[in-house]
């Protein structure tokens, strides 16, 4: 796949240039990509991991619009001082910065299951729309807004689902198959000096 990093290097100097200082993983023990900080010696570094599996079922415009994405919460600093202080809104909050992220890039550099302002999302098992208040919101929202636009607009509507008597709307939510397409969950493991809450 080094071909995939060199055309974002030689189409986006500016984010092939940031991918430039990621250090790559082979991970076949995580089911898409992800961004993350592993130790490395008595320093951390940044990496960037991806199931080559998942890569090869992408066409080349797909993986090299992953490989951006994954970019993009670095370049945002999704993954340190923009990551929220509170683990109850990790969920909406990672939906949040893929929206923001996706609509930078565009649907048709991006696998069909990813979160992206104004096409209703699908479930990427069945490929059918997911029905929903937050799938609804999606489905309808605006273009090229911050992370913070959209994660106040998902955190409404969770405050709502719970005065509704729907506390779990959010698991039932990634129940029916409305999750990012990118792994979130290395963000946990970032070292307490590189985090700064929002």
């Amino acid at each position: 796949f080094d071909h995939d990093f060199l055309k974002v290097y030689m189409n986006d100097p500016f984010i092939g240039t940031v991918s430039a200082e990621v250090t790559k993983i082979a991970d076949y023990d995580m089911p898409t990509a992800y961004v993350g900080v592993r130790p490395n010696g008595r320093r951390h570094e940044v990496v960037m991991g991806f199931n080559p599996n998942f890569f090869k079922s992408l066409s080349p415009s797909q993986r090299q619009g992953v490989i951006k994405h994954e970019m993009y919460h670095l370049i945002f600093q999704h993954i340190f001082e923009r990551a929220p202080g509170d683990k109850d809104y990790q969920v909406l909050w990672n939906w949040a910065t893929d929206l923001a992220i996706n609509s930078i890039i565009g649907e048709k550099n991006l696998p069909d299951a990813c979160l992206i302002p104004g096409k209703a999302p699908v479930d990427p098992a069945t490929g059918k729309p997911i029905e929903g208040p937050y799938a609804d919101f999606i489905a309808q929202a605006p273009k090229m807004e911050s992370s913070d636009f959209y994660f106040e607009k998902l955190r409404e509507i969770e405050e709502q689902q719970k005065k509704n008597g729907n506390p779990n709307s959010v698991k039932v939510a990634i129940g029916k198959g409305m999750d990012s397409i990118d792994d979130h969950g290395k963000w946990g493991d970032l070292p307490e000096s590189l985090v700064r809450s929002a």
